[in-house]
């Protein structure tokens, strides 16, 4: 959470709001934070779910111009991430924005980020459906109409692993199981096994993350985000981090 302060920080400055729904954490953690609900669930699956629709409720209550969502091991990486998603759904003419995670077979919008300008489009439930493999899956995922969604892809210049550590739509890192044990339906279902052992361990790539978090970033070809003096912060930024352990 430390890192994702941090980052937002450098690249919103300090006009946002950082509100959590806390799953098995300790309130103490959170001082720079407002808590919006809490629960003793893990945060995997019910307790996942359960956060986010406390989110939701919390952003249909509060207006803004614009609405966040992060995983606890999301951050922003990019300096401008929020005039080039703003651009990107202006364009294509869309009204929310998440990745679509083809590394981890997946073929629906997930939570890990979601951007949007329209806090009705924050609708998240258990959704059955099949793999890029054709396998079922049951997964949490925005049920907002699809038409309106903008899918983000993992564009890292350097990949250090196939499932670990991706970047979205140059904008967004997300760690992937950041507060859980290391487990991806991918490689779970040997999509990766030709290949996993060539590439740095989950415990090995975290470390490095927290050991050094700009040398980390460097390591994938990302130029650290900076905070460039006299940048514009008129506009008025709601973010929102929803702590889940899933």
């Amino acid at each position: 959470m430390k890192l994702q302060h941090t980052y937002l920080r450098r690249t919103v400055g300090s006009n946002y709001d950082h509100a959590v729904y806390l799953n098995a954490a300790d309130r103490a953690l959170f001082k720079e934070s407002t808590v919006i609900g809490e629960s003793q669930n893990d945060g995997g699956g019910p307790g996942h779910l359960v956060g986010l629709k406390a989110v939701r409720e919390y952003c249909l209550a509060h207006d803004y111009e614009h609405y966040l969502i992060l995983d606890s091991d999301s951050f922003p990486i990019a300096e401008d991430w929020l005039e080039v998603l703003s651009s990107a759904l202006f364009r294509m003419q869309k009204l929310y924005a998440a990745p679509l995670r083809v590394e981890n077979l997946d073929t629906f919008p997930h939570p890990c980020v979601f951007f949007t300008k329209d806090p009705e489009c924050i609708q998240f439930e258990f959704v059955p459906g099949t793999n890029l493999l054709g396998r079922e899956t049951n997964d949490i995922t925005c049920v907002a109409d699809r038409k309106h969604w903008l899918p983000m892809f993992k564009t890292n210049r350097v990949s250090r692993h196939p499932t670990i550590g991706s970047v979205y739509y140059d904008s967004f890192y997300h760690h992937g199981c950041g507060s859980r044990a290391f487990v991806m339906r991918a490689v779970l279902q040997g999509y990766y096994d030709s290949m996993i052992p060539k590439y740095p361990s989950f415990d090995a790539l975290t470390n490095e993350l927290i050991e050094d978090p700009e040398a980390y970033l460097r390591s994938l070809q990302l130029q650290a985000c900076v905070d460039p003096p006299g940048r514009d912060r008129s506009l008025v930024v709601k973010l929102l981090a929803a702590l889940k352990r899933w």
